[in-house]
């Protein structure tokens, strides 16, 4: 499933009640805390940070431990780009960085307080 479905479906889970909702966040939130503990892409880590991001304030222990041990790994986690085999001179890192991960996990953080 593309980005752009699976965010428009995580929206309306947010805001769906119910005992099937919350189970398809747990397992969604699953699903992202995996991908930040095993990614390198930066891209990739970026969008599972705002997936989280749509629906952290309906499983706010579970989004505040992801984030925790994200944040732990990212102090030496070596980020990788798409494009940098690709092209050499694309120089992602100087715009997509762990700062630039940690804003989206401080507004996610924000957001569930």
């Amino acid at each position: 499933m593309d980005h752009s479905s699976k965010t428009k479906i995580l929206n309306q889970l947010a805001r769906t009640g119910g005992a099937t909702a919350e189970k398809a966040l747990e397992k969604e939130a699953t699903r992202i805390s995996a991908e930040l503990e095993n990614e390198t892409r930066y891209d990739l880590l970026e969008q599972q940070v705002e997936l989280l991001d749509i629906f952290a304030f309906r499983v706010p222990e579970t989004a505040v431990g992801m984030v925790r041990q994200f944040i732990e790994r990212l102090g030496a986690l070596q980020l990788t780009h798409h494009n940098e085999l690709d092209w050499p001179e694309f120089r992602p890192a100087k715009y997509q960085n762990k700062n630039h991960l940690i804003v989206g996990i401080l507004k996610l953080l924000d957001r569930i307080r």
